[in-house]
């Protein structure tokens, strides 16, 4: 089994998770267990178990290879992070990214240009269906699908004429754990313009709502600017996503090389144009392939990511603020 580590080392090539996501250990007897790192004192390994359950083991009943990653989160300051972040919020699951509910936008809500929405949706229904955060409404999938739709419809100002702005989606994600979460989880959202393959990358995993913002194209025609729900990415541009409650799966390809910053952040992101060459194209209906639907992220159509984390209470009724979290170090919020 792997052994998943929340490092925020800059020099680090793996994808970090957050100060909350468990990992597995394994002791000199080659038996696991699941925790995060503390830090230690005595010789004793600290660690938060599930449900809030403190452990101390003795470093040297680790297996070989473990005290040298103690010593890295200890000397990287990720083992004081956590530790200082810990006490209020539980440890964070990371259930399969695809059993992400599959929505077609136009069968919910009063609005069809709801792509936003509908997006958000999916990760609200996820959440719910995986048992990390309730929808709060009772009923099925579809009823509470139908429920969120126009909550959201209403919270992101979407309007039929012009969709979801990204400001306003924003704001939407924030109204909707304000209205209904507020005492059940803390959540941090951001928005990141960068869209080469190895900072997408960064982003699906664990809870993470990532909403990409991509322009559509039938054949060569311009129809417009459209969020999809982000399942999972690849440091080689390897992409699946939902949209119209398909499942999509492509390879980013650069259309243009653009070096020239866009004025999108602090950062200066390059103005590069990528598209997503569909694979699997033969799964899609045929209205699908006979539109030519194509989807490429431009950063002069303001394309990007909208990332959203939930941060679960032990204890409910919570407050307080979310917790550090390397995944969103710079980004706009």
């Amino acid at each position: 089994m792997l052994l998943h580590l929340w490092m925020a080392l800059a020099a680090s090539t793996q994808v970090p998770a957050g100060p909350l996501t468990a990992f597995e250990w394994h002791g000199a007897d080659g038996r696991g267990f699941e925790g995060i790192y503390l830090g230690s004192a005595a010789g004793k390994a600290q660690f938060a178990g599930p449900a809030g359950v403190r452990l101390a083991v003795d470093v040297a009943q680790l297996a070989a290879g473990e005290p040298a990653r103690l010593a890295e989160l200890d000397h990287s300051g990720a083992a004081a992070l956590a530790a200082s972040s810990v006490a209020p919020f539980r440890l964070a699951p990371s259930p399969a990214r695809n059993k992400l509910p599959r929505l077609n936008q136009g069968e919910f809500g009063s609005v069809s240009n709801n792509c936003f929405p509908n997006a958000l949706a999916a990760f609200l229904l996820w959440w719910d269906e995986q048992g990390v955060l309730a929808v709060p409404v009772p009923g099925d999938a579809h009823t509470k699908a139908v429920w969120l739709h126009e909550r959201l419809n209403d919270y992101c100002a979407t309007t039929e004429a012009e969709g979801t702005a990204t400001r306003n989606g924003l704001r939407g994600v924030r109204s909707y754990f304000q209205h209904h979460l507020a005492e059940v989880a803390a959540l941090r959202v951001g928005t990141d313009f960068d869209c080469t393959p190895a900072n997408l990358a960064r982003y699906p995993v664990g809870l993470a709502a990532c909403l990409l913002n991509v322009t559509v194209y039938h054949g060569d025609t311009r129809q417009g600017c459209h969020f999809v729900a982000l399942l999972a990415a690849g440091p080689d541009g390897t992409l699946r996503f939902r949209s119209w409650g398909q499942d999509c799966q492509g390879k980013l390809r650069v259309l243009e090389e653009t070096p020239t910053p866009a004025a999108h952040g602090p950062r200066g992101i390059p103005a590069t144009r990528r598209e997503i060459d569909l694979t699997h194209t033969s799964d899609l209906p045929a209205w699908f392939r006979q539109l030519k639907v194509r989807f490429v992220i431009d950063p002069a159509e303001w394309n990007g990511l909208i990332i959203a984390v939930p941060y679960i209470y032990q204890k409910k009724p919570g407050r307080a603020a979310p917790p550090p979290d390397p995944l969103f170090e710079g980004l706009d919020s």
